[in-house]
């Protein structure tokens, strides 16, 4: 969580920043397709000169984009940089002169604060056919304050919680009653303690930021309203940040951070009897931080039927292009029903599709033997489809740094009570407004 709390306050000075920065010069000797983070803020301008389809992206996305050159007839090439640094190159660019590649791939928390500064094409016409297929709150994500559609959602990652077996059904306990509510998970924490002496959960930021993101109406906004009267100090904040101060009192959370090695270790040895992710993070598990405790886990939907993301990517084209008409080709693509199903196998259930069409395949009741044969996809569905559409407004990023980042760290260092650190955060947003 400190990397995205850096790139956010990064984001939020460049955004706002009157200054402009020098472009430098781009070596453009490279043949490779893949051009690893040109560290450059006006690095686009040399794309003018190439014959290659550019797409901006950042993790895994690299080789599933090269599976269309063949299917689409196109000859890609891929700007490729780490989370922290692909997003700020985008920002830099705005400010900077710089000319983005023909479409960025952008991350959820990261969307609002680019989407209402008028960079991307409006591409509502062109989505509408395609509208109803998606999941409606991925959708209303990729939307700017005026409703016009500018992002097209392209994975989705909706939160759920993970849990060891043999702390819950292999010692005689239910997860259905164990994780009903919130404050039966807490008395679970509870029990495990006493009789296992294990942590209930690894960390309490995507405890917190569920809870807060979960419990808004449908159609309601998340810290800010469209009239900027600030929601920061209600009692649905005061509810999650309470939950994860009685973790942190009563001993039932490791702290340990997240991708590290502690936390990596954690899974291995079972430190911790739950953990609330995003469900591509089952596939992490699997595949490379704890491959060895196979069959030892379960999957469930959050407590109190919370239902929220904590996970996805949108897909924007930059005002500018020259190639707008290939550029909607690939979008059109990549959020077909089958190629979302094509490419969520290829990518070992990382990139789970927006499109709710494909959930109709067989794959989706196949079990999973990490799960010890549960359906976990199944419940990975059942997550997505139940996520309400909510309201954004640019200030979402700033405000999920200060209360998620900034406000929990406050919480953590036991400074200040809850009311004091929301009270904080909401003034620090509020002037931000001025």
């Amino acid at each position: 969580m400190k990397v995205i709390s850096a790139i956010f306050a990064v984001a939020l000075f460049l955004i706002t920043s009157c200054q402009t920065n020098s472009p430098a010069t781009q070596d453009t000797s490279q043949d490779s397709r893949v051009l690893y983070n040109p560290n450059n803020p006006c690095a686009g301008k040399t794309h003018k000169q190439r014959d290659e389809f550019i797409i901006g992206t950042y993790g895994d996305f690299t080789d599933y984009f090269f599976r269309f050159e063949s299917e689409l007839d196109l000859d890609i090439s891929v700007y490729k940089a780490d989370w922290g640094e692909h997003h700020t190159n985008i920002t830099k660019n705005f400010v900077s002169c710089g000319q983005l590649a023909d479409i960025e791939i952008i991350d959820t928390y990261m969307i609002q604060g680019y989407l209402n500064n008028n960079h991307f094409v409006d591409l509502t016409e062109k989505f509408a056919p395609y509208k109803k297929q998606l999941l409606e709150y991925t959708v209303a994500l990729g939307q700017d304050i005026d409703k016009t559609q500018r992002a097209i959602p392209i994975d989705a990652g909706p939160s759920v919680l993970i849990y060891r077996r043999n702390y819950m059904q292999d010692i005689g306990l239910d997860p259905k009653v164990e994780l009903a509510s919130w404050e039966s998970w807490l008395d679970y924490g509870r029990k495990l303690k006493s009789k296992h002496n294990v942590y209930l959960v690894d960390n309490i930021d995507t405890v917190v930021q569920s809870i807060i993101y979960g419990s808004v109406e449908e159609d309601g906004y998340i810290f800010i309203d469209d009239q900027q009267q600030i929601l920061i100090e209600n009692e649905r904040f005061k509810y999650a940040f309470n939950i994860a101060k009685t973790l942190i009192d009563e001993k039932l959370v490791a702290n340990t951070g997240q991708w590290n090695d502690k936390w990596y270790k954690g899974f291995k040895k079972g430190a911790f009897a739950t953990n609330v992710n995003f469900s591509g993070f089952f596939q992490h598990l699997k595949s490379w931080i704890a491959p060895q405790t196979s069959g030892e886990w379960g999957m469930s939907l959050l407590p109190d039927n919370t239902f929220t993301y904590l996970s996805g990517s949108y897909a924007v084209i930059p005002k500018g292009t020259h190639q707008l008409d290939k550029a909607w080709k690939v979008i059109e693509h990549i959020i077909d029903a089958q190629n979302q199903i094509d490419g969520y196998l290829a990518f070992n259930d990382l990139i789970f599709p927006t499109n709710v069409e494909s959930y109709n395949d067989r794959i989706f009741m196949k079990p999973d033997s990490f799960a010890n044969g549960q359906k976990v996809r199944q419940t990975i569905i059942k997550a997505a489809q139940n996520i309400k559409p909510l309201s954004t407004t640019q200030y979402d990023n700033v405000a999920h740094t200060l209360v998620i980042n900034n406000g929990l760290d406050e919480l953590k260092e036991g400074n200040k009570d809850i009311n004091a650190i929301l009270k904080e955060a909401a003034y620090q947003l509020k002037r931000r407004l001025r």
